[in-house]
């Protein structure tokens, strides 16, 4: 990694870590998810009028920023990047300076271009674009593997993305509980709706219905060694393993998959609902 460029070193390009073939995939991906999140506007009984234009408006003005950008996606692009850098020797300080500047004046030069830092593992709704940004290290496991079953990657980065685009909707609503639940059901609905062959793959290995490995890969993204149960009071997000857990309790896709009794706690008498 170059020193506070954001970019991999100029020995290695983005491509070579995510592949065309998978770059292209994830945002198949990512237009299913936004033809599923207009068709729930669509469909929702209490968005109407006024209501409905707005929010069908500022979905369809999102433009989906995935990968890395087209100015560092072959070797030659890449080194172009670097070209004005200077070389990094015995003295950190002064390249370091020197880089920091340059990318500073990068960021008033040719606004037109979309740029970000691709070595991040996030997804992010950006309202004055407006744009999702996926960056690139999302399109890794767990959020996102290339090849395998349909399960696995729209309950990881599908539902990333899926929330990244509810908070259009409301960005601060609840925390993140709001996004977390609303993007895990746009982006079941939008699996759901996938050809019959894609939707029902699995992993032999694990013994799973592609349900079940939709919403395991759900959780995947969610797996933390942090302490506790509860969400600090200085932070908008729930504790990981609440953002796993709630939204599914809510879902009654969930407990049909993994067969839960009523009443139990992952399937209760009453849920929230949003659509």
């Amino acid at each position: 990694m170059y020193p506070t460029s954001g970019y991999p070193s100029p020995y290695e390009t983005p491509s070579s870590v995510v592949p065309p073939p998978a770059l292209a995939d994830a945002k198949r991906l990512g237009r299913n998810i936004k033809r599923t999140l207009l068709n729930k506007i669509r469909k929702t009984r209490w968005i109407r009028g006024a209501l409905w234009y707005l929010m069908n408006s500022k979905i369809r003005a999102l433009t989906l920023v995935i990968g890395y950008p087209d100015a560092v996606s072959s070797l030659t692009m890449l080194e172009n990047f670097f070209l004005e850098f200077p070389d990094v020797h015995e003295n950190f300080t002064a390249p370091f300076l020197a880089s920091r500047r340059l990318m500073t004046l990068r960021h008033f030069r040719k606004s037109y271009q979309v740029d970000w830092d691709i070595i991040k593992g996030n997804a992010y709704y950006e309202p004055n674009r407006p744009a999702v940004y996926v960056y690139g290290n999302m399109l890794q496991p767990p959020a996102f593997i290339p090849d395998s079953p349909a399960a696995v990657n729209y309950g990881g980065l599908g539902q990333a993305e899926s929330e990244s685009r509810a908070r259009t909707l409301d960005e601060f609503i609840d925390s993140e509980g709001f996004v977390d639940y609303a993007g895990l059901q746009v982006a079941y609905e939008a699996f759901k709706k996938l050809p019959e062959n894609e939707r029902t793959a699995t992993v032999p290995e694990l013994g799973l219905t592609a349900d079940q490995i939709f919403f395991v890969s759900y959780c995947l993204k969610w797996c933390s060694t942090a302490p506790g149960t509860k969400r600090s009071p200085r932070s908008w997000y729930w504790h990981s393993r609440s953002r796993c857990l709630v939204p599914l309790r809510n879902m009654p896709e969930f407990a049909e998959a993994y067969n839960c009794q009523r009443g139990d706690r992952m399937n209760p008498e009453s849920r929230c609902s949003f659509w």
